[in-house]
């Protein structure tokens, strides 16, 4: 008898031990990169203060500061209807959008920062955009926004402390 309730024991306690341990292997692997996050949030910062400062830059290369150099930065400048419709000048449009891409390397590890900001026109309250650093290979990202208060000044958010997407199976197993 008194081996039977041992065996029952081991039974019952063995899918609670796997379940921590699926617990455990969750918590270990499926947070943001902390090299990724180390890397990123100073890079973050020197782009945030620089666009609190001085405004939205012509291109994020123009930025002084920063602690490595941009490679392959691309802008896009969208001028639009209050209708989504696109228009050839500034004077026409209802919004202004700027996009750029650019990236950078550290340690083999690549790096793309994504600036997006909204001039409205039409209210200059409501301009607002974002700045996201992310890193692909290890799906973490690192995001700050930005919009424009009633004197017109710039604002940035407290920096994001990193975000990692939850494409490996153990980290999406719960997510339904």
């Amino acid at each position: 008898m008194y081996t039977l309730a041992k065996v029952l024991g081991w039974i019952i306690a063995i899918p609670f031990i796997l379940l921590a341990l699926f617990a455990f292997a969750r918590f270990v692997s499926c947070g943001p990169d902390r090299e990724v996050v180390r890397v990123a949030k100073p890079v973050a910062k020197i782009i945030a203060d620089d666009i609190v400062k001085n405004g939205v830059p012509e291109s994020l290369k123009d930025i002084e500061g920063l602690p490595y150099e941009l490679e392959g930065c691309k802008r896009k400048v969208i001028y639009q209807k209050d209708s989504y419709e696109e228009v050839k000048r500034k004077e026409e449009a209802d919004y202004v959008i700027r996009e750029e891409r650019c990236y950078f390397k550290k340690k083999r590890k690549s790096y793309e920062i994504w600036l997006w900001f909204i001039e409205n026109n039409l209210n200059n309250k409501r301009s607002h955009g974002t700045v996201t650093i992310n890193n692909k290979e290890s799906y973490t990202e690192l995001e700050t926004r930005f919009r424009v208060e009633e004197n017109n000044s710039k604002y940035v958010s407290a920096i994001g402390n990193g975000y990692a997407k939850p494409y490996r199976f153990i980290c999406s197993s719960f997510k339904q």
